[in-house]
């Protein structure tokens, strides 16, 4: 039978489709950095001493990314945060140079169908392409850090470096009876935080890989055999999962035992008096110290913030039983204690305006942490029986994580060239302020307020219609 010619055949129906066409219209330095800038005075993200380093030491070393690099991810070591810094750092340099508004105007032209240049996108909305807008921030940004960085070159000082393979070489503990020390290293693996734990004898130079995937600082038994550490388990849970928990390791008989089970746990101290270890636990967005009797092996809560801080980095003295740690309530780092002998807790170093973490201290009386008021982390020592202190580290980088031998020698991590290296200070002696970092007090305007810990909920979303009550909905 045929079709009459008024009929429509299955070959006259056109069908309307889409192709989606794969691509990137915002890059990851404008996403990231307008994400972490905000808005004017914002100060929900700040630019802090850590984003300073890491692109600090990329310009004093000629080695900033480039507009294209900083266009994507997928890079190793320090790479992929760089691009976070370089950007934030980027978008706050337009906001200055062409008002904040102007970061709007650049995703709206992003947001057209037929834009799919960054550099374009800039050009329409600035008058000048993004490739030009980064050069004029990378000569100010040369301009700016090289300058800042030349009374440091006048007196340089950060010892010996031990460990520079690898980017991330952290968290250096003395052996209490040897002259050797521990540490975490990625060396041989292709990404910052895949750590493993590694032991180095100074006399004899022997170095050898302990265990693989290691978090946090370990911590020594005061026999300086046994080892303690946090990773995560080889085998999930009955429900799937795998936690960070404690383990110690004997170095005669290369025994590993499992001391916690799916505890969160990280950054073990050795308590002597009591033969147990101290440690943190992350539960409720925060974390908490618990204290492990080897003996009974039972865990007690030692803390219970309230305001759920995030509290990290321990250390103990075991002449004045102190557990020294780092807490964060605002935008700095502070460092407290806990007193065993009591149960209280001391404020130790604290400021609103710059950070201060990482204290090791030993049984003559000496502490050693790292702060950021110079601008620039480096290195403090505080001397309790002559009340001296002062900087003993002149660093372009950072210095951080000190140890603190009986004997005053000094190990910690060094940050240079976009790596972490272990670093050892073993004739240590006051530098004058002037020279340390940016200046004296660089970072003393920088006050921040106070964190809002009311519980009061203001509704910010879009407006939402109720189909069953709105009249205007019902014919």
């Amino acid at each position: 039978m045929k079709m009459k010619k008024d009929q429509m055949s299955f070959m006259d129906i056109r069908i309307s489709c889409s192709y989606p066409i794969p691509g990137t219209n915002v890059p990851p330095w404008l996403a990231e950095g307008v994400g972490q800038y905000m808005y004017e005075d914002a100060d929900w993200d700040i630019w802090d001493s850590h984003r300073d380093m890491i692109l600090r030491d990329r310009v004093i070393h000629d080695n900033m990314l480039t507009f294209t690099e900083m266009n994507t991810f997928g890079k190793k070591g320090i790479g992929n945060e760089s691009t976070y810094n370089a950007g934030y750092a980027l978008a706050t340099y337009i906001a200055n140079e062409y008002g904040p508004e102007v970061l709007r105007d650049i995703f709206d032209e992003l947001s057209s169908p037929l834009q799919f240049s960054v550099n374009t996108a800039i050009k329409n909305v600035l008058g000048v392409s993004g490739q030009d807008v980064y050069m004029n921030f990378k000569s100010a940004s040369e301009a700016r850090y090289k300058r800042l960085v030349v009374p440091i070159e006048v007196m340089p000082v950060q010892g010996d470096l031990l460990q520079t393979n690898g980017t991330t070489n952290i968290h250096p503990k003395w052996n209490p009876k040897e002259n050797s020390y521990i540490y975490l290293s990625n060396k041989n693996n292709d990404y910052f935080g895949q750590t493993d734990l590694y032991y180095h004898d100074l006399d004899s130079n022997e170095e050898k890989k302990i265990k693989s995937s290691v978090l946090s600082a370990p911590t020594w038994h005061s026999n300086g055999r046994m080892i303690y550490y946090s990773k995560k388990s080889k085998y999930p849970n009955k429900y799937g999962s795998r936690y960070y928990d404690i383990y110690s390791f004997d170095l005669d008989t290369e025994e590993e035992e499992r001391l916690t089970i799916d505890a969160r746990a990280f950054s073990p101290v050795f308590i002597e008096d009591d033969s147990s270890i101290a440690y943190l636990a992350t539960y409720d967005g925060g974390q908490d110290i618990y204290k492990l009797d080897l003996r009974s092996n039972i865990s007690k809560k030692l803390t219970d913030f309230k305001d759920r801080p995030m509290i990290s980095h321990l250390n103990y003295n075991a002449g004045t039983q102190q557990i020294y740690f780092d807490i964060t309530k605002h935008h700095h780092r502070d460092i407290y204690s806990y007193d065993l002998s009591n149960n209280t807790i001391h404020k130790i170093e604290s400021s609103d305006s710059f950070d201060e973490r990482n204290m090791s201290t030993n049984l003559s009386g000496l502490g050693v942490y790292s702060k950021d008021q110079s601008g620039i982390y480096n290195l403090y020592l505080t001397n309790v029986p002559d009340t001296t202190q002062g900087y003993i580290t002149n660093v372009t980088g950072g210095a951080f994580m000190p140890d603190i031998s009986e004997n005053g020698k000094i190990l910690y991590s060094i940050y240079d060239k976009g790596a972490y290296n272990i670093a050892l200070l073993d004739k240590i002696f006051y530098i004058e302020d002037d020279f340390v970092g940016y200046g004296e007090v660089y970072n003393s305007k920088n006050e921040f307020k106070p964190p809002s810990l009311s519980l009061i909920h203001l509704d910010q979303g879009p407006m939402m219609i109720n189909f069953q009550t709105c009249s205007l909905c019902q014919n």
